[in-house]
């Protein structure tokens, strides 16, 4: 979370967030889960990857990673009217 909004606040740079990123693939590659959706800390991981893969260069990128957010959170079994909320606000100040 840090990372990604310290992307957002233009702090730290893609190269960095992508590192990151890769990092917990890893860590998805080590658990042998590249298709599991129940293991908690897999989804975390794959959550994580959707915050810090985004390039501001590469619109659908975002499109598909704030879907696939959206997904995980759902897998995670997360209330979704605060993100969608969080979404909407988001969009409609930009």
């Amino acid at each position: 979370m840090r990372l990604a909004k310290g992307y957002v606040d233009g702090r730290i740079p893609i190269e960095t967030c992508k590192a990151e990123a890769a990092v917990w693939w890893a860590k998805i590659d080590e658990k042998v889960a590249i298709r599991g959706f129940q293991d908690r800390d897999v989804l975390l991981a794959r959550l994580a990857i959707c915050l810090l893969s985004n390039d501001e260069d590469d619109v659908s990128v975002m499109g598909d990673n704030l879907s696939w957010f959206f997904e995980v959170l759902g897998f995670l079994k997360v209330d979704m009217t605060m993100p969608m909320r969080m979404m909407i606000e988001y969009f409609e100040f930009k």
